[in-house]
């Protein structure tokens, strides 16, 4: 049963493989490397920390995956598990990007009548199967694709920098 393009399904290895590392990740982050905040490296973990959780909905086709109600809501409280380490706006990023990738596919859905196969953001074009949507993904699908990815890198800091 899908409502809103999501569904229920079993965690896969691979999923349960990408959630685990990234909840690693942060488990690092935050019993190693906060409380030495000050060094360099640990600007760079958090940094980087923030990037992934930025860049994974908007870019990369484990956004999909996503729209398993469980890696969603797995996802959800990883975001804000996550808001605590970061000052300002740039703690609602992650956040914004779950939210915003799921808003722009259901748009997508009512404009087209069809769910997205999102694809790399990369400077050539891609294509894939999805076995979620049982078709190749089309020219509309890379624009798609590239429409999230520019705004979803443009709107956090142009919001930032109003709010300031």
């Amino acid at each position: 049963m899908k409502f809103l393009g999501f569904f229920r399904e079993p965690l896969k290895l691979v999923e349960i493989l990408i959630l685990f590392l990234v909840v690693f990740l942060i488990g690092v982050n935050y019993y190693l490397i906060q409380p030495n905040s000050n060094t360099e490296i640990a600007k760079i973990i958090d940094t980087t920390l923030l990037i992934i959780l930025w860049f994974i909905p908007i870019a990369t086709p484990f956004a999909e995956r996503l729209r398993n109600i469980y890696i969603f809501s797995i996802w959800g409280i990883i975001c804000i598990c996550c808001m605590p380490f970061y000052k300002g706006l740039s703690s609602f990023v992650p956040m914004f990007s779950l939210l915003y990738s799921t808003l722009c596919r259901l748009i997508f859905k009512t404009i087209f009548n069809y769910f997205p196969i999102q694809l790399w953001a990369s400077w050539f074009a891609t294509d894939r199967y999805s076995n979620l949507e049982k078709r190749y993904s089309s020219k509309r699908d890379l624009n798609f694709t590239v429409i999230l990815f520019l705004s979803g890198i443009t709107i956090p800091p142009i919001i930032s920098y109003f709010i300031k």
